[in-house]
Formats: C-alpha cells, sequence, structure tokens
C-alpha cells in the first residue's frame, strides 16, 4: 500500500469504483444486472461515507452522493432510466392523478424486493416528495391544452386537484413565479350544475371555458354577485382571505353588489308583467 501512494497509483475504494465503473457502464448493463448493481450501491453508501471522511473529509461523500442523485439509475414504470433527484415517490398518489403519463416515478415492482429498503435509499437521496412549481405550471398548461381540444369538462376535476394540492401543501409550493402564473392563465372551471346556481338569484349559466381567478367569485360571494361573475366551481371554504388574494381572486366590489341586486330588481318586475 505505501508503495502504490508513492507510484501515485489510486486504491480502487468503493467510491471509485461506483464513480469510475460501475456508474459510466450502468446504461448498457441489462435489467437484471442494473438491479444487482444499484443494491449494491444502495448497501455500500454507508461504507463509501466512512472511507471518504477517513481519506479526506465529509464534504467529498456530499459531492459522491450527488453525483449518485443526478446519474439516471432508477427504472421508471414508463421503463426509462431517470436520476432520483428529477423522480417523485411513489408513496405520492396525487402525483400520478396531476401529472397523469408524464410523471415520473420509479416501478415499484422491479424494486420489489425490500421495497422499504428502496423507499429508504431513495428517500435519503433525495426523491421528490412535493410536486414542483415547474411541473404544475407545465400540468396546467397540459390541461388547458386539452381543454381546448375537448372541452372543459374533460379537465374540469383534473385542474380542481391541481387547485386543492396547492391549498393543501401551500407553505411547500408557493413562489413569485407560481403566483403570477396562477393569476394571469385562465385555468379554472366555473359552476355549470343547476342544482347549485338555482340557489343564487339571477346567477349567470358560465360560458363553456375556463377562466382567471379575478373573473370568478368564490360560493361565499355568490349572494352578492352572482348575476355579475360566475362563480368558482372548486371548494373555497379554506381559502384564507389572503390567500385566495395572492391567487387573484378579486374582493366583492360595491358597484358589482349593486348591479347584482339591479338585474335581481328587474328580473323580479319581468317577471310580474
Amino acid at each position: 500500500m505505501p508503495l502504490l501512494k508513492f507510484l501515485g497509483i489510486p486504491i480502487l475504494s468503493r467510491a471509485r469504483l461506483i464513480s469510475d465503473c460501475l456508474l459510466p457502464e450502468y446504461p448498457t448493463l441489462a435489467y437484471e444486472e442494473q438491479l444487482i448493481v444499484l443494491s449494491w450501491i444502495r448497501n455500500n453508501l454507508d461504507r463509501v461515507q466512512t472511507e471518504l471522511e477517513l481519506e479526506t473529509s465529509s464534504q467529498n461523500f456530499d459531492q459522491f452522493k450527488q453525483q449518485i442523485k443526478s446519474a439516471s439509475l432508477v427504472r421508471c414504470t414508463d421503463g426509462r432510466l431517470r436520476s432520483i433527484e428529477s423522480i417523485y415517490s411513489p408513496e405520492i398518489e396525487i402525483v400520478p392523478q396531476i401529472m397523469g403519463n408524464k410523471a415520473a416515478i420509479p416501478d415499484m415492482n422491479f424494486y420489489s424486493d425490500q421495497p422499504d429498503e428502496w423507499l429508504n435509499f431513495f428517500v435519503e437521496l433525495g426523491i421528490k416528495k412535493i410536486l414542483t412549481v415547474a411541473d404544475l405550471l407545465t400540468s396546467i398548461d397540459n390541461l388547458i391544452q386539452k381543454a381546448n381540444r375537448f372541452g372543459v369538462d374533460f379537465v374540469s376535476q383534473s385542474l380542481l386537484n391541481i387547485f386543492d394540492y396547492i391549498l393543501d401543501n401551500w407553505e411547500d409550493v408557493k413562489s413569485k413565479k407560481l403566483l403570477q402564473s396562477l393569476q394571469e392563465k385562465y385555468w379554472l372551471p366555473a359552476e355549470r350544475n343547476p342544482e347549485v346556481l338555482s340557489q343564487y338569484a339571477a346567477a349567470l349559466t358560465p360560458e363553456l371555458k375556463l377562466y382567471r381567478p379575478q373573473d370568478l367569485c368564490l360560493i361565499e360571494e355568490a349572494h352578492l354577485v352572482a348575476s355579475q361573475k360566475p362563480i368558482f366551481a372548486g371548494k373555497s371554504e379554506l381559502l384564507k382571505e389572503k390567500i385566495w388574494h395572492q391567487l387573484g381572486f378579486l374582493p366583492v366590489e360595491a358597484n358589482l353588489v349593486l348591479d347584482h341586486f339591479e338585474t335581481i330588481i328587474g328580473n323580479w318586475e319581468n317577471d310580474k308583467k
């Protein structure tokens, strides 16, 4: 060993074996061989950390982990290899509901042996548990395009699922980019159920299109402006004032309330004739 060190010949440590040999060859291996290699990496990660800490510093292990995280090592449900840092945990059931076939999720049938150990390994290396802003906006844009092709009813529930997800994970997903985009996009469905609309005097029957938040009223406000604005089709009872303002919903304006009651009175007078 001292002679090898003196001659500058590097020791084939676990980290060097993984970085210089296994990772470059990984894409060329058969499925079963990839599973064996990744299992070995998973089972030796702690030993790699110990070796690197003894050799130099723990910072090197951080660099090594980043190399593992960013390498395309995990077989996903669509058969493609992706990096751990780019995929979503299979435990987050809402992800495929929102992203559809574009959701990158590990194929747990492929990793069916010791699934808990695999999940722990993926979590340790940074598998995503919260939808990113980019994926949320991409999903919304895809649904808007589908609405243009197949109609609003085809995508309404999916858009409402995204809306609910944003509310449920507000602290994790809110950002300037997300809020600005949500305020400007025509992405929300209006209430079209006749039974619901009949509960509010002179309520508008909305057009078959998607709306910006500012173009809709919340159902709690419908008795004040239902003839002037379509009613948002989603649940809004959990919307705090600060949140609905950030999403782009506008406060009820006095002139709209006056116009609404004038419409009600006008309808009532016409019915009397």
